[in-house]
């Protein structure tokens, strides 16, 4: 007997209301999920003060839920709520090529207790990633299988086409020190294990990546208030509830370096204001013997850098030719982890608001983004018949402005959706550097190499959409009795991303890229877990020879219905078109199969 599409769905969703019946008929919440602890009361108002109704009465703090559906306030002891925060919260890990984790680690150890306590938080992710490719004509003793770690597939992060599929290696560890009005945390980062691997990837030690302070000023009245200042990052535009969404790619836009975050919120009783602002600028500039060493840049067509007598500061190198220094001003930024000489000290400034009505909630953006460092080097003209399309400048002030705006949806059992519009003007860009990413590109040069081209010079617009829902079955079906995710569920997400060019750069200019793809979990029992995911990827709507396709299925395995941890085996397959290369190599992927072994935890 075969059952179609509508009956299998059927099928599915009678099983897990058999299996919620019988289950409890109220869940208890998940007693793992990180309680707040008890303190004394506070002392009793004179019996003359005045009553604030909005803080007179002490409210009991919620469970932080498991279902991604619901934002839960970050609260404290005494029932005090931070102001809703317009991005991620900077201790957040990133999650390329994982599963989503929740809520408890979208906020990884920032401390809210009265009393001077020290917190230990993190998170991991080791995964072992087999790439199967085929060798055509083997030799003698050759297998005809390939094995490559990690997997060859050309899913290269920052570019449009990375998919998010392959597991990557992070992990995170956050120490915070402090109270319930300021604590200090420092993150210590990487994106190898140096244990697991046969070469020291220093780059890949990142060593301490983040060092802020926290601070948590009293109530006023209706008001809450949130400020970060130091060492750290924002990001805005995540997709999913609390992690960057299936792309693991921030629709608008995120920043890095020194600086502040203030953030303050108005919270009445239909409607809820926030008002953030922030000011990041570089620690420092590489010195001029690392930016004009000759391997810390790489082009397009190179995945090692230039040769041994080229640079990507011509002018700084006596011994190039003026058709050497013409080809070298073409370069488009470096290998990740290496100085960029193109990029001076970067700052970039940003304003969001938001406000929300009933379950929606809507915030506009803007980040302002430049760089007017005399040290870069002179650009010269690039030429495009009959004249000249960018004149020659000297050390040129850049800029990268960011305009946007978001929808969030909290629809309780009716799922999370999440709607945003970003649009990207970019002005001698090659000059800012990764004090901020668009669409996980770094600075101005990133977005050169894989949007705007490099005869560009950095200049040109993005216009991105992007586009999340999740729904869970489980959640719907027993709706309205609560469900925290202690029982059988079926997870559902659709997600996808537009982005298209605009740039001086003829074969860059008018360019439509989509991705787009699905994901379902399905969840039986306490301890296992299967998921199924589906992608299709298009650089380029006109070339679909530029496309491909990705199937995955993943078997996950966890300790218990809401565990800390995933471990769990993975297979995918690409599907190349035949113009698919590696957007630093340009040569065609090795692997279209991938099997992977993946380790994670959070807590």
């Amino acid at each position: 007997m075969q059952i179609g599409s509508r009956g299998a769905a059927a099928l599915t969703v009678a099983c897990i209301a058999v299996a919620s019946r019988a289950h409890a008929q109220e869940v208890p919440p998940p007693p793992d999920l990180p309680q707040p602890e008890p303190t004394a009361p506070a002392p009793a108002p004179a019996a003359d003060a005045p009553q604030d109704p909005t803080t007179a009465a002490t409210v009991e703090p919620p469970s932080v839920p498991a279902d991604p559906s619901v934002e839960a306030p970050v609260t404290d002891t005494v029932g005090r709520e931070r102001p809703r925060q317009l991005g991620l919260n900077p201790g957040a890990p990133r999650l390329q090529g994982g599963v989503a984790l929740g809520a408890g680690a979208s906020d990884l150890g920032v401390a809210m207790e009265p009393g001077w306590r020290f917190r230990f938080h993190g998170y991991l992710s080791a995964p072992l990633t087999v790439g199967l490719g085929k060798v055509e004509d083997p030799a003698p003793g050759q297998s005809s299988i390939a094995l490559h770690t990690p997997a060859q597939t050309a899913d290269t992060w920052g570019s449009f086409a990375f998919s998010n599929v392959v597991p990557a290696p992070w992990v995170q560890l956050n120490f915070s020190y402090g109270n319930e009005r300021i604590t200090g945390t420092v993150i210590v980062a990487a994106y190898t294990i140096s244990g697991a691997s046969p070469w020291n990837n220093v780059a890949g030690q990142m060593g301490i990546n983040r060092a802020f302070l926290t601070l948590d000023p009293p109530q006023v009245g209706r008001f809450r208030f949130v400020a970060h200042a130091g060492a750290f990052g924002n990001t805005y535009g995540h997709m999913a509830v609390y992690d960057n969404g299936r792309y693991e790619t921030p629709v608008m836009a995120s920043t890095n370096g020194i600086g502040e975050t203030i953030t303050a919120e108005y919270r009445g009783d239909a409607v809820q204001l926030q008002l953030e602002q922030g000011f990041q600028g570089h620690l420092d500039l590489a010195p001029d013997s690392i930016r004009n060493n000759a391997y810390t840049g790489s082009t397009p067509a190179s995945g090692q850098g230039t040769s041994a007598s080229a640079t990507l500061c011509p002018t700084t190198n006596t011994a190039l030719t003026d058709a050497q220094r013409d080809a070298n001003a073409n370069l488009v930024g470096p290998a990740y982890g290496w100085a960029d000489c193109n990029a001076g000290s970067s700052f970039v400034h940003h304003l969001h608001l938001g406000v929300g009505v009933s379950k929606l909630h809507v915030t506009a953006h803007w980040l302002h983004a430049w760089s007017a460092d005399d040290r870069t080097p002179p650009l010269p003209a690039v030429q495009q018949d009959p004249e000249p399309s960018l004149p020659a400048r000297a050390q040129p002030t850049g800029y990268i402005d960011v305009y946007g705006v978001e929808a969030r949806l909290q629809g309780e059992h009716l799922g999370h959706l999440y709607l945003g519009l970003n649009h990207t003007k970019l002005t001698d860009s090659l000059t800012v550097g990764n004090v901020i990413n668009v669409l996980n590109a770094g600075g101005g040069s990133g977005l050169a190499r894989f949007y705007l081209g490099p005869a560009s010079r950095g200049n040109g617009s993005i216009t991105a959409v992007g586009l999340q829902y999740d729904l869970s079955i489980g959640k719907l079906i027993r709706h309205p009795a609560p469900f925290w995710g202690e029982g059988p569920d079926l997870a559902v997400s659709l997600y996808g991303l537009f982005a298209r060019t605009e740039s001086v750069d003829p074969a860059y200019d008018g360019v439509n890229r989509l991705k787009a793809g699905g994901e379902a979990t399905y969840t039986p029992v306490s301890w296992l877990g299967v998921q199924g995911r589906y992608d299709y990827i298009a650089p380029d709507l006109e070339l679909t020879a530029l496309g491909k396709n990705i199937t995955t299925a993943r078997l996950i395995a966890k300790t218990e219905w809401i565990a800390h941890e995933r471990v769990w085996l993975q297979y995918s397959h690409f599907f190349n078109g035949r113009g698919v290369v590696d957007p630093f190599t340009q040569l065609p992927p090795r692997d279209e199969d991938l099997i992977a072994f993946v380790t994670s935890m959070w807590w």
